[in-house]
């Protein structure tokens, strides 16, 4: 009888980490859904493109930029600093997301928190914001973009 639970329970383990694969990869296909058949671009040309002008160097935002990216888990070719973070997370609430997104903003917030920048969720709706206040963030702070604590 012992056995059989230890078996039946193996079972139902390796069942959930399955389907919780599955769960993940369709995740992760639809969230990238927004960048397919886009051209991929440079990080010098997305900088060239959206930032050269703004005050923000080639350098802080490559730091952000490799950042983001890493941390979203999206193409850094093919991601636009004019995507909305909404088009990512399928209409969900941020609050209920369970996504990377959300680990973006959440390390966002306490990076410019500790760099005494008050910023609120409603304000960031773009991935040109959250550059934005990565790089803000990062020149309040004697850090920049190393270490989150």
């Amino acid at each position: 009888m012992h056995t059989a639970l230890v078996v039946v329970y193996s079972l139902l383990l390796v069942s959930a980490f399955v389907a919780l694969k599955f769960v993940f990869r369709d995740r992760a296909i639809a969230r990238a859904q927004p960048l397919q058949g886009r051209p991929e671009l440079s990080e010098h040309e997305l900088w060239h493109i959206y930032y050269a002008t703004s005050g923000i160097s080639e350098q802080e935002f490559a730091a952000a930029w490799t950042w983001i990216c890493a941390t979203a888990k999206l193409s850094p070719r093919r991601l636009r600093p004019d995507d909305r973070i909404k088009d990512f997370v399928n209409g969900n609430p941020r609050w209920i997301v369970g996504d990377e997104w959300n680990d973006v903003l959440i390390i966002l917030m306490c990076r410019a928190k500790k760099a005494g920048i008050s910023i609120g969720w409603e304000h960031i709706d773009t991935v040109d914001t959250i550059v934005r206040l990565a790089v803000e963030s990062a020149r309040h702070s004697t850090k920049g973009f190393g270490n989150t604590q």
